[in-house]
C-alpha cells in the first residue's frame, strides 16, 4: 500500500474552500475512470496519487488552491496543506472492501504543522470506486506488522472509532508521549482468561503479528472459528490431503503469526470427525475428510471469501498465478 502527501501552501484557504477542492476533485477522478476503465483498473498507489495530485492542481484553477499544490514523495506521513493544516493521504486497494491497514500510530513521520488529515482512498476493481473521509474518523482497530499501525475502514459509523473506544480523541492520543502505550493500555482491560499482549520488551516494539492482542481460540465467538476455519481452507488446501507430519504447518502458523490466535490442539480442528459419504451428480458415493463438508455446503461463503482475499496473498499461499477472470 502506498501514500504520498499533497501540500497546499496557501494561508488564507477556509476549510469549506478545501472541502469543496476535494468533493470536485472526487468527482472528476470518478469522471475520468468511468471514461478509460481499463486504465483506473491497472494503476498503482503512486499513479493514482500522480492522477489525483494533477486532478487537483486542474480543479483548483482560478480558486485560493491556483498553484498552491503540491505532491511530496517519500515516507512522509500524509497531508494536503492549506498554510500548513490540511493533508490528504491516498490509499489503494484491488480487492472489493474499503478496509485497509493505515499509518503508525507513532506518527514519526507525520508533517509538521499539519492538524487535519483526510485520506483518500481508491478501489481499483470493475467499475473503480474512490471516497474521502476524515482520517479519523475511519481508524477502528489497531495491527501490528513491524510496528503498531492504524486499520482504516471507510464505512466505520459514526462513535465507533478506535478512538472512541479508547474514549480519547485523535488529536489527544496523537501528541501522548507513547501512543502505542495507551492502546496497549486500553486492550488489557478487554483481555479474556488466557489471552494476553503480543510484546516484545520493554522498549515498547511490537511484534510482527497482525493483531494487539494473543487469543485463544476457546475464546472466539462461534462465527469467528467458522471464518477462520473456511479462510485457512481455501489458504491451506493441503489440510484435506494425505496424512502428513507438515501438513498442518503453513495454517498453524498463519493462525498465529497473521491473526494472533493461539490453539492448543490445532490438529483436531481439521481431523476430528473423520470422513463423510459424499454423493457426486453420477450417484457415486465417495468418501471425502468431514473437514471438506464446510467447502461443500456453502458455496456462495467460498466464492465470496476467495474475493476477499487479495491476489498477492492468494499468490503466496498457493504459489501459484491468479486468474483474473475466475
Amino acid at each position: 500500500m502506498i501514500s504520498k502527501l499533497i501540500i497546499s501552501t496557501n494561508n488564507e484557504a477556509s476549510h469549506d474552500a478545501f472541502i469543496s477542492l476535494l468533493d470536485e476533485s472526487t468527482e472528476e477522478v470518478k469522471r475520468e475512470s468511468r471514461i478509460d476503465k481499463k486504465l483506473y483498473l491497472k494503476l498503482s498507489g503512486i499513479e493514482l496519487e500522480k492522477f489525483l495530485f494533477s486532478t487537483m492542481k486542474k480543479v483548483a484553477s482560478g480558486t485560493i488552491f491556483d498553484n498552491t499544490i503540491d505532491l511530496i514523495s517519500g515516507q512522509k506521513f500524509p497531508d494536503l496543506v492549506v498554510n500548513n493544516y490540511y493533508g490528504i493521504e491516498v490509499k489503494t486497494t484491488k480487492s472489493d472492501s474499503w478496509k485497509t491497514t493505515g499509518n503508525s500510530v507513532l506518527e514519526t513521520t507525520r508533517v509538521e504543522n499539519v492538524e487535519r488529515i483526510y485520506l483518500f482512498f481508491g478501489k481499483l476493481i470493475n467499475p473503480a470506486e474512490f471516497r474521502y473521509r476524515r482520517y479519523e474518523e475511519c481508524l477502528y482497530d489497531v495491527a501490528v506488522t513491524h510496528s503498531p499501525r492504524y486499520l482504516i475502514d471507510m464505512d466505520r459509523e459514526v462513535g465507533d472509532t478506535i478512538f472512541d473506544k479508547i474514549g480519547m480523541d485523535y488529536d489527544v492520543l496523537r501528541l501522548t508521549n507513547n501512543p502505542a502505550r495507551e492502546i496497549v493500555n486500553y486492550y488489557k482491560t478487554k483481555l479474556k482468561p488466557g489471552d494476553d499482549i503480543w510484546w516484545i520488551d520493554q522498549s515498547e516494539e511490537i511484534s510482527s503479528s497482525n493483531n494487539i492482542v494473543i487469543k485463544t481460540w476457546a475464546n472466539l465467538e462461534k462465527h469467528e472459528k467458522e471464518d477462520l476455519k473456511f479462510k485457512m481452507l481455501l489458504l491451506f488446501p493441503e489440510i484435506l490431503g494425505p496424512k502428513s507430519s507438515i501438513k498442518y504447518s503453513r495454517a498453524c502458523s498463519w493462525l498465529f503469526v497473521r491473526q494472533g490466535i493461539i490453539h492448543h490442539a490445532f490438529r483436531d480442528l481439521f481431523s476430528a470427525g473423520g470422513q463423510i459419504t459424499y454423493m457426486t451428480k453420477e450417484g457415486r458415493a465417495v468418501k471425502l475428510p468431514k473437514a471438506l463438508k464446510i467447502l461443500i455446503d456453502d458455496k456462495e461463503v467460498l466464492f465470496q471469501t476467495l474475493d476477499n482475499f487479495s491476489e498477492i496473498e492468494l499468490f503466496k499461499a498457493w504459489s501459484k498465478n491468479i486468474d483474473e477472470n475466475r
